[in-house]
């Protein structure tokens, strides 16, 4: 790709695709949500600069905490939640909540 010069050390561990649309996923420690959150945004805005698009899709997780980050015209909404957990499994609830938004985030409403 001619003219584009994007340089950026991170990964995405996971890619969740349907249609045209694709959700970034980075993998935080438990400690350091934060930087996780930094390492999705700045691979999201690379991706929109290479790929020409205006609206990007990323999740920052370490099981327990999610971020679901859409950046677009040169800012980032960010919605946080957490996982309720008994007997080191997730509730019902939250697990739902997670699933359904993430597949706001993948249907073509958004």
């Amino acid at each position: 790709m001619s003219g584009k010069n994007v340089l950026v050390k991170g990964r995405f561990e996971f890619v969740l695709e349907r249609g045209n649309k694709k959700v970034f996923i980075v993998e935080a420690k438990k400690e350091d949500m934060e930087q996780g959150v930094v390492q999705n945004v700045t691979g999201l805005e690379a991706l929109a600069d290479v790929e020409e698009l205006s609206v990007t899709y990323g999740i920052v997780t370490n099981y327990l905490e999610w971020r679901f980050l859409v950046s677009e015209d040169e800012r980032v909404r960010k919605q946080v939640y957490s996982l309720s957990v008994s007997d080191t499994l997730p509730s019902f609830a939250g697990l739902k909540k997670v699933v359904g938004t993430i597949h706001c985030m993948l249907s073509n409403n958004q």
